[in-house]
């Protein structure tokens, strides 16, 4: 379920001084929290590594049944090469994780 706060416009987020916080001017886009620059990015970031780590870790199954399906055909290797990049992949969005999550910290002021 979507709160209404998000399906609302700008013009009706700053409305009303309970939907819009009053220190920084930014609407409150999560409810029972205030909204804060870090807030928006740590909560946009996490939804992309989530899709990011979900595709590689499809892509790593896909290649699993691949090579297990393949026998002794050329589809194995194709399966392995697969499966070799979902995990170089993964490896990739959790560095990537990591450093964002760092400079995120740093320059927006996140606890």
């Amino acid at each position: 379920m979507i709160p209404t706060t998000l399906l609302a416009s700008p013009g009706q987020l700053a409305a009303t001084s309970q939907e819009v916080d009053s220190s920084t001017g930014v609407p409150n886009f999560l409810p029972g929290n205030q909204t804060t620059p870090y807030s928006l990015a740590d909560l946009v970031l996490n939804l992309v590594f989530i899709v990011a780590g979900a595709i590689a870790l499809f892509g790593m199954l896909y290649g699993a049944v691949k090579y297990l399906t393949a026998g002794t055909g050329p589809g194995g290797d194709e399966g392995k090469r697969m499966i070799t990049g979902a995990v170089v992949s993964l490896i990739i969005v959790a560095l990537a994780y990591v450093l964002v999550s760092t400079l995120i910290n740093r320059y927006l002021g996140g606890a």
